[in-house]
């Protein structure tokens, strides 16, 4: 018998720097806006969130359930110093993208 992974889980970022910014992509798929919360200093980055199970009724018959549900928190420390009142979020397609002007 298969357990559901109900428990918190962190998504897998991806952190690049180019030669004016840092750029953090966060995959969290399957989570709506509202569902989300950024926040964005000039250190660090954090990320919660919850992933909720979308069903019309309850359905044990899952022969492998791998999917993350739940609630995440993901603090990611950045290497350098940022514009954090500048920060552009989107979310397309499950991808978190979040462009930070580096601090000059």
């Amino acid at each position: 018998m298969l357990t559901k992974n109900l428990k918190s889980w962190s998504p897998a970022i991806d952190l690049q720097e180019t030669k004016t910014e840092l750029v953090l992509k966060v995959e969290i798929p399957g989570v709506r806006t509202q569902e989300l919360q950024v926040h964005v200093d000039e250190e660090s980055v954090i990320i919660k969130g919850e992933h909720t199970e979308r069903c019309d009724q309850e359905n044990d018959d899952y022969l492998c359930h791998e999917l993350h549900y739940g609630k995440f928190e993901r603090i990611i420390p950045l290497p350098m110093p940022v514009c954090h009142h500048k920060a552009i979020a989107e979310l397309i397609d499950g991808i978190l993208t979040i462009t930070m002007p580096k601090v000059c």
